[in-house]
């Protein structure tokens, strides 16, 4: 019996053993690899020991630039840890300037405050604009710049900026008050400059307001923001002696923001190539020893030359400083963030924590997690090709990038082929990641996010007739579609609508729109309908229609469920909406996707039969209490910003 017990042992061993075998594979050659190069860190907390951090002093050399990214606008341990990175780059290695993807002239405020204590730092920060900035974590790294600089043995203080142009309102109001101080009699003048483009940027409509302007009144805008901007230059030694050379210097930079911003607005100029811009500004004006941290997404700090159609501000940057700038991409396996969820194009909902359950195989991510390190640096300069340990990273593969906007019914979405080392100089990885922690805007901003209706009463120009009067174009990748009207394909009448691609490398979608006050359909179900010619297609195009009230979207279909492809004849097509007593806007028209073109011709807009079937259900679930609207788009054209700011 007991050599029968002992016998019974032996033989469960030997399984064990077997079994133990079996799991125990050896790890890849990219595996091996990354453990033998990848540089584990303590924690993403700032504040206390940085022993840690030490080996960035090697990694970044005497680079006079750190950009520093993130893979979504909402991840708590992306922003403590570039908070920690700064705290070492000022007191480590001299680092005087910091920067960040939002506006420049709200920034100014801030700049102030840690650097004299002016102001409340929680209302300056909501005053950026900007619901992604506005963290307990970005707080917490302004409060430390205030009391870093206290300190009068500290030189040179560290100054805070941003570097984005998209909300040009303050930068106007800078001009004017600096020219009040130094010519007060051409301030009539300057102000009647800015009047159309502060009319057409003030509100909540912003930039729908200057791009659905007509040609010949945003060549006059553009015109307008020039001649300020020359002006001052023509007077630069007279307004310099009568205040500073940097008090001039700082309102020429507001008078270029002006100009940016209408540039941008109207679709011909580049958000990523001004904030580099800026970015280079700020740089100079610190002086040839200072050197800067910048803060944006990956998508705008990574140096990326492989997309035909989006050049990113690192791309510009890299150009200019080369090795004098190390860009650092943020990546996470798994976690929680914050996002606002997108259900369908064009619609957008609350703010939400969305998760990521865990990164697919063959993902930059995936690779990272099998290390076994929850967190590290990776200087991605060190693979060299011509071995298995590192070719495989020489080649494109997912990652992840996440904006503003999320939907987990579609993870891929937010998924993107590249070659890091084509991208980033260094990867800072998180095995998890949490939310980052939202502040509360002040009551005043809450309420500008409730829409306020629309210019025009009700549908205007429906045949074309009148050309692109009252039409707008924008999407996600506008820069990369046009609007026009054409008189040879029409259905009826003297011309049609249409929307094309430039080219056929478009990316994203375009959309040929319009606004108009729900004043006649409050109550109603709606039909609106028209006729759709398609050429070429090879994404898909659809109708719209949007249904805004006063807490986001009441109602949306933009026939994703039906989408019209490649060459079709005029063909009538319909969308069918409730429009509840609640309802401020509708705004309609037709998209596309991809390489193609469409037509459109003979809009109409009529109560339907109550007994007629939504082609969409009303989704006011999803809407549930008001957010703040002022996104920051990352990776698209920020005249997407304009959509969003529809709702």
């Amino acid at each position: 019996m007991r050599f029968m017990k002992k016998k019974i042992l032996v033989c469960v061993t030997i399984v064990v053993m077997v079994v133990g075998c079996v799991v125990q594979e050896p790890a890849s050659p990219e595996i091996v690899w990354l453990q033998q190069n990848a540089i584990p860190f303590d924690t993403a907390e700032p504040g206390g020991d940085y022993s840690d951090l030490m080996p960035l002093k090697d990694i970044i050399g005497d680079a006079r630039i750190v950009a520093l990214g993130e893979a979504t606008h909402g991840t708590s341990e992306f922003f403590r840890m570039k908070h920690r990175i700064l705290e070492f780059l000022v007191k480590e290695m001299g680092f005087d300037t910091f920067a960040i993807e939002a506006t420049f002239p709200e920034s100014l405020l801030i700049n102030d405050y840690v650097h004299s204590g002016k102001g409340d730092p929680a209302q300056l920060l909501g005053g950026l604009k900007f619901w992604t900035w506005n963290t307990q974590e970005v707080l917490d790294m302004i409060t430390w710049m205030r009391e870093y600089n206290k300190n009068p043995c500290r030189a040179p203080e560290v100054s805070f900026y941003g570097f984005d142009m998209q909300f040009p309102g303050m930068a106007m109001d800078n001009v004017i008050e600096y020219v009040q101080q130094v010519d007060p009699e051409a301030v009539e003048y300057l102000e009647s400059l800015y009047a159309d483009f502060r009319f057409h940027t003030s509100g909540h409509y912003a930039q729908q307001e200057h791009v659905n302007a007509s040609e010949s009144a945003k060549d006059q805008c553009k015109k307008n923001v020039q001649e300020v901007y020359d002006f001052l230059k023509d007077h630069q030694v007279t307004y310099e002696a009568a205040s500073t050379s940097e008090e001039f210097a700082l309102a020429l930079q507001n008078a270029r923001i002006c100009i940016q911003a209408e540039r941008m607005y109207a679709g011909t100029g580049f958000r990523d190539q001004y904030m580099a811009e800026n970015a280079a500004w700020l740089l100079d004006q610190a002086g040839p020893d200072s050197k800067i941290v910048l803060w944006a997404h990956n998508g705008h700090v990574g140096t990326d030359t492989d997309s035909p159609s989006f050049k990113p501000m690192g791309s510009y940057l890299r150009e200019k400083y080369g090795d004098d700038m190390v860009v650092f991409g943020f990546a996470f396996y798994q976690g929680t963030f914050n996002a606002i969820y997108m259900p369908e194009p064009g619609v957008f909902g609350t703010m939400q924590i969305h998760s990521v359950e865990s990164s697919p195989e063959e993902s930059y991510e995936y690779y990272f997690h099998s290390t076994g390190m929850p967190r590290f640096f990776l200087d991605l300069r060190r693979i060299q090709p011509g071995s298995p340990a590192t070719d495989w990273f020489l080649e494109p593969h997912s990652f992840h990038s996440i904006g503003s906007v999320y939907n987990e019914e579609n993870p891929s979405d937010y998924l993107q082929k590249s070659v890091l080392t084509h991208v980033f100089d260094v990867i800072i990885y998180f095995e998890d990641t949490s939310p980052s922690q939202l502040l509360t805007f002040s009551t005043d901003e809450e309420e500008s996010a409730v829409p306020e209706p629309a210019d025009l009463a009700r549908l205007t120009n429906a045949g074309f007739e009148n050309g692109t009067s009252d039409w707008l174009l924008t999407g996600s990748n506008p820069e990369d579609y046009k609007i026009d009207t054409d008189e040879t394909v029409v259905y009826s009448g003297e011309a049609s609508g249409c929307i094309m691609s430039i080219g056929d490398g478009a990316q994203g979608f375009g959309t040929l729109m319009q606004t108009f006050r729900a004043d006649e359909y409050r109550g109603h179900q709606v039909r609106m309908s028209a006729y759709v010619k398609t050429e070429r297609v090879t994404g898909w195009a659809g109708l719209w229609m949007r249904v805004d009230g006063p807490k986001g979207v009441l109602s949306f279909d933009n026939m994703g469920d039906r989408p019209i492809r490649g060459d079709t004849e005029w063909t009538l097509y319909e969308v069918v909406l409730d429009v509840p007593e609640e309802s401020i806007n509708i705004s309609f028209g037709v998209l596309m996707e991809g390489p193609g073109q469409v037509w459109v011709d003979d809009f109409q807009f009529e109560i339907a039969d109550q007994n007629s079937s939504v082609t969409r259900l009303t989704i006011p679930e999803l809407y549930e209490t008001p957010y703040y609207l002022n996104l920051s788009i990352v990776s698209i054209n920020p005249i997407l910003c304009l959509f969003l700011l529809l709702i």
